[in-house]
């Protein structure tokens, strides 16, 4: 009996082994079998506030696989962070305005988006219609309808998955201004895992032999067919040209400058294909008259050399200066940014001369110049003026140079003297105190032609006076001595 319930025992383990060991193929099988799972990355999010810098939106890195870009549209400024959070405006007229896109970074050939939410500051700030595209490529962005912040969110989601995101700020209308103001950006995407056909051909249908500084292109090639992976990478031989997902963008001047697009796909021999395409990089200039011709709100940037400063001198404005025409003075046009001051002086008056480069924006259908990138020189005869009279200090030179100055002064226009009187950046400071310092010096009423100050004219009185009368008491003196000796000779006669 016992020999027995030992084999039955023996007979029961090795079953349970085998059939244990069965399972564990089975399951191995079954792993290498299963299909491998795309990653998710969920819940990212970025902080839009407390960026002191007030500085425009370009491109904002969300994280090693997504920027964020911006673009000012038809509005007068670009999408700017503030210390309470990003800004996005629109236009006051017709025209869409400030536009944020979602991309992918260079490095992201294989993630797509699946969710994107923006959250306002407050219910005010998200009251303006927006509108949003979204799409697999740059130029292939499809508008999806009907979209609108519920409170302070606004939230798309597609789980088949979207590379570009892209939404504006759409309200136009009178002259209210309804911007959008974004405190956190949040987003989830995942690894791509769709099956592409293998890439048979590739054309990246770029025709261009010349890109002007400020202008972006964005490609669209054809990759056939239709069916295999349609994603491509951008790079640039210059840093004079800068890639942004499938965009480039020409930030400065260079020839010759070379492109290189390579299918993220590969073709049946699992090769990537890659073409090459050159082009020059030029810096496009304008005149005034010109520039109130010209298609405002291409991003181009423009290079405008020595305009004439028009308009009125105001030493409280600090948004605005006007040029006029050199030839056609009834053709004006403004220079407008918010906190124009680059020079940290209120410079710009009637008579000088500016060199500067900016895009052109409009404001009531008029062209106008706006956020000027750089402002190369300034001149004008009160600067001038400042520059000359502070050089050099020798002793005993007001002597030699005042006179000089004095003809320059007299023949300020009224704007020009009051710059020179009021102006408080340091050169027109120093300049205006060395002058009044050798008018006093040199007893000259300092702004009027041929005028004595009336303290220096009884001083000049007194002189006269007591140089007349040292006379008569020269004379008298002499007179009288001369009396005396007569006298004497005659008595001792």
């Amino acid at each position: 009996m016992k020999k027995r319930r030992n084999t039955l025992f023996t007979g029961l383990a090795v079953f349970g082994l085998l059939l244990g060991s069965g399972a564990l193929v089975s399951a191995v099988n079954a792993n290498e079998a299963a299909p491998v799972q795309a990653a998710d990355y969920l819940n990212n999010s970025v902080d839009l506030t407390g960026n002191e810098d007030e500085g425009a939106l370009t491109t904002l890195s969300l994280d090693a696989n997504w920027d964020l870009t911006g673009d000012k549209g038809t509005a007068n400024f670009a999408p700017t962070f503030y210390a309470t959070g990003l800004r996005v405006y629109s236009v006051r007229q017709t025209g869409l305005g400030n536009i944020l896109k979602i991309m992918p970074s260079a490095a992201n050939v294989d993630k797509v988006l699946t969710k994107v939410s923006f959250t306002a500051i407050s219910s005010g700030y998200a009251a303006a219609a927006i509108k949003v595209r979204v799409g697999n490529s740059a130029t292939d962005l499809v508008e999806v309808p009907n979209q609108a912040f519920v409170g302070l969110d606004y939230t798309y989601t597609n789980p088949d998955g979207f590379r570009y995101f892209e939404l504006t700020n759409a309200h136009m209308g009178g002259d209210s201004n309804l911007q959008l103001r974004f405190s956190q950006l949040a987003f989830d995407y995942r690894d791509d895992d769709t099956t592409y056909d293998p890439v048979a051909s590739f054309d990246v249908n770029f025709a261009e032999t010349q890109l002007v500084i400020g202008e972006s292109y964005s490609f669209a090639p054809t990759i056939l067919p239709t069916t295999a992976n349609q994603m491509f990478q951008v790079e640039s031989s210059s840093p004079a040209v800068e890639v942004s997902g499938e965009t480039i963008n020409v930030v400065g001047a260079a020839e010759n400058v070379e492109i290189t697009l390579t299918t993220v796909g590969l073709n049946a021999e699992g090769l990537p294909l890659t073409a090459v395409v050159t082009f020059n990089a030029v810096q496009a200039t304008t005149t005034v008259a010109e520039a109130l011709t010209l298609t405002p709100g291409t991003g181009i940037v423009y290079l405008v050399e020595n305009a004439k400063v028009g308009g009125t001198y105001d030493p409280n404005t600090d948004r605005e200066i006007t040029l006029v025409d050199s030839l056609d003075p009834t053709k004006e046009i403004l220079i407008f940014s918010y906190g124009f001051n680059p020079k940290n002086s209120y410079r710009y008056i009637p008579g000088g001369t500016i060199s500067f480069k900016a895009p052109l924006g409009s404001y009531s259908e008029v062209n106008q110049f706006i956020n000027p990138i750089e402002v190369i020189s300034y001149t004008d005869k009160v600067e001038e003026f400042a520059a000359s009279i502070l050089t050099g200090d020798v002793d005993g030179q007001c002597i030699d140079r005042f006179d000089g100055y004095k003809a320059q002064v007299l023949e300020f226009t009224a704007d020009e003297l009051a710059k020179l009187q009021n102006g408080t950046d340091t050169n027109i400071t120093n300049a205006r105190a060395r002058y009044l310092a050798w008018a006093a010096h040199l007893g000259q009423d300092p702004y009027t032609a041929g005028v004595t100050p009336v303290n220096q004219q009884v001083s000049n009185t007194n002189n006269q006076t007591l140089v007349l009368v040292l006379i008569i008491s020269v004379v008298g003196a002499t007179l009288l001595g001369s009396y005396l000796i007569v006298i004497k000779r005659r008595k001792q006669n």
